[in-house]
């Protein structure tokens, strides 16, 4: 497939078949890209997740958002069901996704998600940006995911897609944990998707939403 063609593939699949697909449509888009970094395949995911998880709960459940501003003027957009789909450990979470695959990629201790929600709250109310963990990406989350999001937006248009697209989100972005590739310390991966993530559900993207 020619470098400036991105395909998504139809959300008509269901779990892991279709987060593989996600997973390697977003390997393919990244991994060969010109200075690319060790982060950029998590966090492109990550980002992804959040944005998907956000816009589907959006879509159906507009009420239970608010705007919140942060220190320096930046508007975010907050939603208790966001939060727990992403940040809480339960079945089905991307949290808990993330948990399960750095520990098969050999993590040598838990992820700290309670650091991790403090950090990326904290540094939204203060800034309005994302917590990097330290970690270094070749650009910022959101320019990442700019080759697939509009694709990936348009799948969220039509109702029967929605549940299926966040279950292949959050799966895509549990399998960049153990990607060969990646070489990021899973632990420290599983702490950089939750905080991106969080970040690509926090961000108000209403306007492009409406579209």
């Amino acid at each position: 497939m020619p470098e400036s063609v991105v395909t998504v593939p139809s959300a008509s699949y269901d779990g892991m078949d279709f987060g593989w697909s996600l997973f390697q449509l977003v390997v393919q888009d990244v991994d060969g890209r010109v200075g690319s970094r060790l982060g950029d395949l998590v966090a492109t995911l990550a980002f992804l997740t959040g944005r998907v998880v956000q816009r589907a709960t959006f879509r159906e459940q507009p009420e239970r958002f608010f705007l919140e501003l942060s220190a320096n003027g930046t508007a975010f957009l907050r939603s208790d069901a966001v939060s727990e789909k992403l940040g809480a450990l339960k079945s089905g979470t991307l949290a808990s996704v993330l948990v399960e695959a750095a520990l098969v990629a050999g993590a040598r201790r838990f992820p700290d998600f309670s650091v991790v929600q403090h950090d990326a709250q904290e540094a939204m109310q203060r800034r309005g940006t994302v917590s990097l963990r330290g970690i270094q990406l070749s650009a910022s989350p959101r320019n990442l995911i700019a080759r697939v999001q509009g694709d990936i937006d348009g799948l969220l248009i039509e109702p029967s897609n929605r549940s299926a697209l966040v279950r292949a989100a959050i799966e895509a972005c549990g399998h960049a944990l153990g990607y060969q590739r990646t070489r990021l310390c899973p632990a420290e991966a599983a702490e950089l998707a939750l905080s991106v993530a969080l970040y690509g559900g926090w961000i108000d993207q209403r306007e492009s939403t409406r579209n």
